[in-house]
């Protein structure tokens, strides 16, 4: 071998006719011992007698994850070929068996095509169009569940979609895609799905609380618990649990089903809060945890009922999916696996074929890959896998959500025997100080016991290599905690703790770019983008140019956007929403309000005026207003675009594009905006790019291309474009994904942390060695009561609510061990210092969390946190120095916001004086730039961004609260700051209403299918059929609780006297709407709609009925103050119309006021209208 290897690269190398099993830590130059372990196996000697071991690179297979991997590795073996004196080898290389596992599938499959009956030609789907796809065979499927009373009760349980176009976990959508892609990563598909458990025996459960129950009856008498209020409510609701369970067990077992159970139990309460005393806190913890079994088990087998439901659906969205790509002529992803591993069974002699032609088959990143894929990769390795050579690393295992399984790669090292396995620890990437912080941290607890990484790799440093460190005299290990802590009710939103985190890392990463080290050796990794517009802001108020070159943010950007604009014009100019007016206002004519209205107004014809007209036609015509003349910007914008349409007929749409960007004087602005503005222009190109490989990829037309972009933008995953390159860049802010597979001097770590949000209900899947394990979870069920007595493993479980916390709490591990993978991936991409950036939020308890942090915390400092501050020498982690802390805590301000304490002399200090930034409470300045600001992944719009809007002025009830609930309004102030005349009202005082929580007065679907169907109620005069009921719950998409709801209130305003005495006008309005000039601070102009105006002809008086639907567990009077504002406004409208007298009645239709009337809140108004103020 012409090159140095350690003693365990040179056995991965030298071993050639055996598996072998490489786990390869971060940094421990894996791809070059592959490259040189093809390059022996290429020279004489490596074989037997002398020969090679390999006769040419066509017996080679090496399997990567990325199409960047595949590339580097080629190139590596390419130059150690060449440097080894085999250029006839070297040649090889394009040609050669190195792709991604799906490349490799493609091209077996095209091979072998007509043998397979499949079309030589096929083309492979991208992303976008098969998420496309899926959506609408899921959504025909829905269609069915939707229209077929067959499936009446699974609408009853589940939602059949999510609400604002959000599809969550546990809708019937959400779990048949959940179903259908689990299935799309088993061996068997959808006969590797398996739902284990028996049911659960309900009438056990309940019986178990039946006797807790007596017991607690018993000595809450001896112990006097129940003398308190609260006692007396516990009492009464213990006896009726008696009652009710004693009763529902008396049946003979014939009649004994989860149905009369799930009855019985919806009548029961939980236990409330009488379990304080010494004496009664055990029996109190005993009876909540009954409560809860009986509770799972009631829910558990009610949705028994759904499971071969919903698999069959899934198996029917599948079975369509395939129709629409067959009608394409497509194949996914998914398929080349499938295709290719049952054409391996169903024709042998095709794997014989690969099982003889390849004697060197090697893994890369072997822990992302799956049991479907390894099966795959084992019949063309030669019999029982002897010439495969998988090489990964467990703890850099983060693609758990494209169905990546970790255990594959532990259950393949346990397969083999040691003497098979080999590990490469040493680091030739990274500091010993980096890796000491990295075993600290991660590799163990306080006690030298297992941490947060089971199984624990440490790496070794290697002594040769050279170091890149500029910044002499600063930490190569530093840590930035910002904690934040309750005040009562009060809490510091993520949002500061973001920004006070991005001022501490810009700050410290400031301090190695002055002391040296080149901004483009510096990297900012982010576990998570939603809070990327903090950290660019921190970094550029220091004047440090940074450019985003990783995450998902390309499909967000203003610059690809307006590329999707120029597409919709140049599909429709009279597109002006999604194409002419974002094209016009955009950066690249950034033309006026004075230029859009001057092409949206004409001279009328006959009369001596102006009119107005679509600025489409004012664009075409360009006949404008007599004496008026356009602006240069707008003459060049419409020169432009007629040129554009010229060219259309006869140009590619890219060069098209292209020109219009080159020709507006875009790119040459952007060349000349620095980092920034070069990283904007490729996200242009970039998308001009795109959609030149969808047109010829697709033969599209300029119509069919804007739609297909725009749903290719709706699912793409890249990460923003560059054209920064040589050594001068900026700091490069991406991913811990993007990261992989990269390495800077200086990296800062943050956002890495998680939510410890509970995994999603509705479908729960865990792959098992190939297999799919499912639970059926409803949404209503408690997470707590999921966590709690959770079986360790599979074979303690036993009937469905067993596997459904078994799968519940794996779900949760699972994703908790992926965040601290996460966290090692990015500091392993550090070669000489780190900055990590801890943020966590002090609990109840004192602890931090998320738990990540927490974690990570007892590691750093024990238990408990040190003060604020800057700590010298506290941070002990085995390196050659103690790392820097500084500790900066957060705690909610007396008046909003929140204080900053970091030990310094002027601290605490309103958030508000850190550095340039936004104060306390405003989101971040919008950057113009190739990134957007997010707030927790969705994009938002800063005020400053705001365009003109007709409706400037228009204000409604609603609009006019949110600003008085912003400014802290409420009351008799509020109704006092809208309507200035006095006011007097009367409530008819009820007795004190029942109730759970009380409700923001706010729409709700609830409210909106109540108002619906009252409205059809007055239009019809007559009553709703069931069928209307039930058809309006269903567009409402009501859970059941919220149908019972809305069948109740319905009911309660349908025999109410009030509703007779509406009935009594001789003039009924439903759903009345206004619109009225008024003197407002909140606009010039009111409008909204009276839900029923009554009133009769000739008669001054008006009564005004308002449905209000929530407003549980708050007092009469209370509520009597809470609606007055409205009643107000409603009343100020009228007496403006000519009524002298005018009746508000606020009909809260959940609330019983007894003798089954809702409950009425009724104002009197009188003596005119009075400004608005």
């Amino acid at each position: 071998m012409a090159r140095r290897l350690t003693p365990e690269q040179e056995r991965i190398t030298r071993t050639l006719d055996r598996p072998l099993f490489v786990a390869a830590g971060a940094g421990s130059g894996k791809s070059s011992t592959l490259a040189e372990r093809v390059a022996w196996a290429l020279t004489p000697g490596s074989g037997e007698g002398g020969a090679p071991y390999l006769d040419s690179l066509d017996e080679v297979l090496v399997i990567t994850f990325t199409h960047a991997a595949a590339d580097e590795i080629k190139e590596k073996i390419r130059a150690r070929l060449r440097e080894g004196g085999m250029a006839g080898h070297a040649l090889e290389v394009d040609s050669a068996w190195i792709s991604t596992i799906h490349g490799m599938c493609s091209r077996i499959l095209r091979r072998h095509a007509l043998a397979l009956g499949l079309d030589p030609g096929f083309k492979v789907a991208g992303e976008g169009v098969s998420a496309d796809l899926v959506e609408r065979a899921v959504d025909e499927v829905c269609g069915i569940v939707q229209d077929d009373p067959a499936y009446a009760e699974l609408r009853r349980s589940f939602e059949l979609r999510g609400r604002a176009g959000i599809d969550g976990a546990a809708t019937v959508f959400g779990m048949l895609r959940t179903l259908r892609d689990a299935a799309g990563s088993a061996l068997e598909g959808f006969d590797s799905v398996e739902f284990p458990g028996t049911a659960p025996d309900v009438f056990g459960e309940l019986s178990l609380y039946l006797d807790c129950v007596q017991r607690a009856l018993v000595l809450g008498q001896e112990a006097k618990a129940f003398s308190s209020k609260a006692g007396e409510a516990e009492r009464a609701n213990l006896q009726n649990s008696l009652e009710v369970v004693g009763r529902l067990l008396s049946l003979p077992p014939s009649q004994r089903d989860a149905a009369h159970a799930a009855e019985a139990f919806g009548r029961i309460r939980k236990p409330g809060d009488a379990y304080r005393s010494k004496k009664m806190r055990e029996l109190g913890a005993q009876i909540k945890a009954a409560y809860a079994d009986c509770a799972l088990a009631v829910q558990m087998a009610g949705a028994m009922r759904f499971r071969t439901q919903l698999v069959q659906l899934a198996r029917e969205v599948d079975r369509r999916y395939a129709g629409l790509k067959a009608g394409l002529g497509v194949l996914d992803n998914d398929d080349l696996l499938s295709l290719t591993l049952r054409a391996f069974r169903e024709h042998p002699e095709v794997a014989a074929e690969y099982g003889r032609r390849f004697r060197l088959v090697m893994v890369d990143e072997f822990q992302d890959t799956n049991a479907q894929q390894v099966r795959m990769i084992e019949l063309l390795s030669g019999p029982g896998a002897c010439h495969l050579c998988t090489v990964g690393d467990a703890q850099q295992s983060i693609y758990r959500f494209r169905a990546a399984d970790v255990q594959v790669f532990r259950d393949r090292q346990a397969s083999l025997p040691p003497s098979s396995v080999v590990e490469l620890k040493n680091n030739f990437r990274s500091h010993d100080d980096v890796l000491r912080f990295v075993a600290h941290v991660l590799g163990r607890g306080q006690e030298g016991g297992g941490g947060l990484l089971p199984r624990f790799m440490d790496l070794v440093a290697w002594e040769g290599r050279a170091s890149g460190f500029a910044a002499r005299g600063l930490p190569r290990v530093s840590v930035e905690l910002v904690c934040s802590r309750r005040q009562g009710r009060a809490q510091v939103s993520s949002q500061d703790r973001a920004r006070v985190m991005a001022d501490r890392v810009a700050e410290r990463l400031a301090s190695y770019i002055d002391a040296g080290q080149r901004p483009s050796d510096v990297a900012l990794l982010l576990g998570r983008m939603s809070r990327l517009g903090s950290y660019l802001e921190a970094l550029r108020s220091r004047g440090i140019e940074c450019v985003v070159s990783g995450g998902s943010t390309f499909s967000q950007s203003e610059e690809v956007r307006l590329v999707s604009a120029l597409l919709h014009l140049l599909a429709n100019p009279r597109d002006t929403q999604d194409g002419l007016y974002p094209v016009l206002t955009s950066q690249m004519f950034c033309l006026s309000a004075d230029d859009l209205l001057l092409l949206a107004t004409r001279d009328q014809e006959e009369v001596d005026a102006l009119t107005k007209r679509g600025i489409d036609a004012g664009l075409v015509s360009f006949d404008l207003p007599a004496g008026l003349e356009p602006s240069p910007a707008l003459r060049s914008a419409r020169e432009l675009v007629v040129r554009a349409f010229r060219r259309l007929g006869s140009w590619p749409v890219r060069d098209v594009l292209a020109a219009m960007l080159r020709e507006s004087g875009l790119v040459a602005r952007l060349e000349d905006g620095g980092p920034d503005g070069q990283a904007r222009l490729a996200n242009a190109l970039a998308a001009v790019r795109h959609v030149g490989e969808l047109v010829d990829e697709g033969g599209l037309g300029v119509c069919e291309a804007s739609v297909e972009f725009d749903r290719w933008l709706e699912v793409c995953k890249l990460g923003p474009a560059s054209l920064v390159g040589g050594g001068g860049g900026p700091v490069q802010v991406m991913t811990v994904h993007a990261s992989k597979g990269l390495e800077f001097p200086v990296v800062a770590a943050c956002e890495c942390w998680g939510n410890d949000a509970p995994p999603s209900k509705g479908v729960c899947c865990e792959n098992r060695s190939g297999s799919v394990l499912a639970a059926l979870i409803p949404p209503e069920a408690d997470s707590s009561w999921l966590r709690r007595d959770a079986p360790e493993d599979d074979a303690s479980c036993t009937d469905c609510v067993d596997w459904a916390r078994r799968l519940f709490t794996s779900s949760e591990e699972g994703e908790a061990a992926e965040r601290a993978r996460l966290l090692y991936v990015a500091l392993t991409r550090a070669r000489e210092a780190v900055v990590l950036g801890v943020s966590a939020q002090m609990s109840k308890d004192g602890s931090p969390r998320p738990l990540l942090a927490s974690g990570v915390c007892r590691a750093l400092f024990g238990e408990g946190l040190p003060e604020p501050g800057e700590h010298d020498g506290l941070v002990e982690y085995g390196g050659s120095e103690p790392a820097a802390l500084r500790v900066t805590s957060l705690v909610p301000g007396p008046e909003g916001g929140c204080l900053l304490d970091d030990g310094g002399a002027e601290s605490p200090r309103e958030l508000g004086a850190l550095g340039d930034g936004p104060k306390a409470g405003e989101e971040p300045s919008p950057f113009v730039s190739y990134d957007v600001a997010v707030e927790d992944g969705l994009a938002v719009r800063g005020e400053s961004a705001r365009g003109w809007s007709p409706r400037e002025g228009v204000f409604s009830y609603s609009s006019a609260r949110r600003q008085l609930d912003a400014l802290g309004g409420g009351g008799r102030d509020e109704a006092t700051a809208l309507l200035s005349c006095d006011v007097e009202g009367n409530c008819e005082e009820p007795g004190p209403s029942d109730g759970a929580e009380a409700d923001a007065d706010r729409a709700t679907s609830l409210g909106s299918a109540f108002h619906q169907l009252a409205q059809a109620m007055v239009e019809s005069a007559s009553s709703p059929s069931p069928e209307r009921v039930a058809q309006t719950e269903r567009y409402w998409r009501l859970s059941p609780r919220q149908c019972d709801r809305l069948e109740a209130a319905l009911e309660r305003w349908e025999g109410s006297d009030i509703r007779r005495e509406a009935l009594s006008h001789a003039c009924l309005r439903a759903e009345q709407p206004f619109f009225r000039k008024v003197e407002s601070r909140f606009g010039s102009y009111v409008e909204g709609a009276i839900d029923l105006l009554c009133f009769n002809p000739g008669s001054p008086r008006a009564l005004v009925v308002d449905y209000k639907t929530g407003d549980a567990g708050l007092p009469s009077q209370e509520l009597l103050e809470r609606h007055r504002m409205q009643a107000g406004l409603y009343a100020n409208v009228l007496l403006g119309e000519g009524f002298d007298e005018v009746e508000c009645a606020f009909v809260c239709v959940e609330l019983e006021a007894g003798g089954g009337q809702p409950l009425v809140l009724r104002y009197e108004f009188g003596g005119g209208p009075s400004p608005l103020n």
